[in-house]
């Protein structure tokens, strides 16, 4: 986008409807929610409720992989889901996790607010509003409302930042052209929400990569580009605290390496060792049939020479016995 579509954004004075469609409208998705049901998902019952227990109450030392590779997710996330649903009651969680997720809404309608170009306050706040509303009943967003599966509360973090860098167009288009020397401490901040969406959730990681790869498309000058470092940097330290740091040191759950698997904090074995492992494995699946097959060979053809004599052996028989014995000598 350039500079011009950027200064153009002026921003009308708010009509009363969007403070209170911001303090209404996540309630009203609480009571979707609790209208929607309780949740019965697959991750949930595999891992979500688990990894918390297993994490608060020191499990990771005696469970090994209860939730198979899902068991060492970061559970962050979780750990006050799981404290609240332990204290209140099904409908006052229910509510209170749909009216959470709801928020996005909040940021979804104020964000729209910002970036859409009509000049009449109502008409500007009554399309924030229905784009928001589409945002929010979309069919991936609705069947996650009230559930545990998180792509609603890491997306908090991800439409925080993208507001707190709209909201100030006019300070970033002064930052790309150079006019202002100070006054971005938000910009680090805007970097560290994407982080911490990444930590709590690596799949919000497509998010950051893009965000990353815009910020960067800015960088005009080398002034500009110091800013955006720190903008990266801060980011990638949260993530990597997030995702990691609540782990045991030596344990990486992308390449596979698990202390309480392999002992002594030696790393397992990671995408290369379990390819090679794989392929042995194959290797002797193969093995173990061909020599069974082979024993079957020997017994027929032994039988053979015990009933009409060694003269009785066709040439292919003949090479059969060659075939097996050369096999055998080089196994």
């Amino acid at each position: 986008m350039s500079d011009e579509f950027f200064m153009n954004l002026s921003v009308p004075r708010v009509p009363p409807l969007l403070p209170v469609l911001s303090g209404l409208m996540p309630l009203a998705f609480g009571l979707l929610g609790l209208a929607m049901g309780k949740e019965a998902g697959w991750d949930l019952q595999n891992y979500h409720w688990y990894n918390t227990y297993a994490w608060l109450n020191q499990r990771l030392h005696f469970d090994l992989a209860v939730g198979h590779h899902a068991t060492y997710y970061n559970p962050l996330i979780d750990v006050p889901l799981y404290l609240l649903a332990n204290r209140l009651s099904a409908l006052g969680y229910g509510f209170l996790l749909a009216a959470l997720q709801g928020l996005n809404f909040v940021l979804l309608l104020w964000l729209a607010w910002y970036l859409l170009r009509i000049e009449s306050p109502r008409a500007r706040a009554g399309w924030a509003a229905a784009i928001a509303l589409a945002g929010m009943l979309g069919g991936g967003a609705i069947t996650e409302l009230g559930g545990n599966s998180h792509d609603n509360l890491v997306s908090l973090p991800i439409l925080a930042s993208l507001l707190l860098l709209t909201s100030r167009s006019d300070r970033l288009v002064q930052l790309v052209q150079l006019e202002q020397a100070r006054g971005w401490a938000w910009l680090p901040v805007a970097g560290a929400l994407l982080g911490a969406a990444m930590g709590l959730k690596l799949t919000a990681g497509i998010f950051t990569l893009g965000f990353v790869s815009a910020a960067l498309l800015l960088a005009l000058s080398l002034w500009l580009q110091d800013y955006l470092l720190l903008f990266m940097a801060v980011w990638c330290l949260i993530g990597t605290l997030h995702d990691y740091g609540h782990q045991e040191p030596g344990y990486d759950p992308v390449l596979g390496t698990d202390p309480r698997i392999h002992g002594g904090g030696r790393p397992g074995p990671g995408l290369w060792e379990r390819f090679r492992a794989s392929r042995a494995a194959k290797a002797e699946a193969r093995a173990e049939k061909q020599a069974a097959a082979d024993a079957e060979i020997l017994d027929r053809l032994l039988a053979k020479v015990s009933a009409q004599g060694l003269p009785s052996l066709t040439d292919q028989e003949r090479k059969q016995l060659h075939e097996i014995s050369r096999r055998q000598q080089q196994g």
